[in-house]
């Protein structure tokens, strides 16, 4: 025997409000925002050989701004974030080869150095407002396309990873 919700269309409405709500809303300041894992040094690594950034973490590192066009954004867009460089020397990288992890699986593997000549940061802001997660957040790699060609390629595209949670030093 089924019962009849009395509301059923206020149910769903509330229900999938709260779904959007969880996608569109920029992670809890004390949630973890980017974990660094592998062939990491320094103090604040977990057992697991991991460091975890929440979000205000992230922001006290060094924040490295710039405007730029993309492929995913018509107009261009203000990114912040850390570069791959300064991050790089907080986690204390004992390798050159880094694994870009984003919350689907999605992953790449570059080379710290190109990715650091490219000008590559890990944004969580754009126009000053963090990223949600349904809109390429909490963390996006992004270059600086606008400011130079050699950027505007597919080996460049597949390493700007959006939705991006954990990295791995190889």
């Amino acid at each position: 025997m089924f019962t009849r919700l009395p509301n059923r269309r206020a149910f769903m409405a509330a229900t999938g409000c709260t779904l959007a709500a969880a996608l569109v809303a920029p992670a809890h300041a004390a949630d973890t925002l980017l974990t660094a894992c592998g062939r990491i040094g320094g103090g604040g690594v977990d057992a697991d050989g991991c460091r975890r950034y929440t979000r205000v973490q992230f922001e006290r590192l060094p924040q490295t701004s710039f405007t730029t066009t993309s492929p995913w954004h018509r107009d261009p867009m203000t990114y912040t974030g850390v570069s791959v460089k300064d991050f790089a020397q907080a986690i204390e990288a004992r390798g050159n080869r880094i694994r870009l992890i984003a919350l689907n699986d999605y992953s790449v593997t570059a080379d710290v150095d190109q990715l650091v000549a490219n000008g590559a940061i890990l944004a969580h802001l754009r126009n000053g407002q963090p990223m949600p997660i349904a809109d390429k957040g909490p963390v996006f790699v992004m270059f600086p396309f606008s400011s130079n060609a050699k950027l505007r390629a597919d080996s460049i595209y597949v390493q700007a990873v959006w939705q991006l949670s954990r990295i791995e030093i190889v």
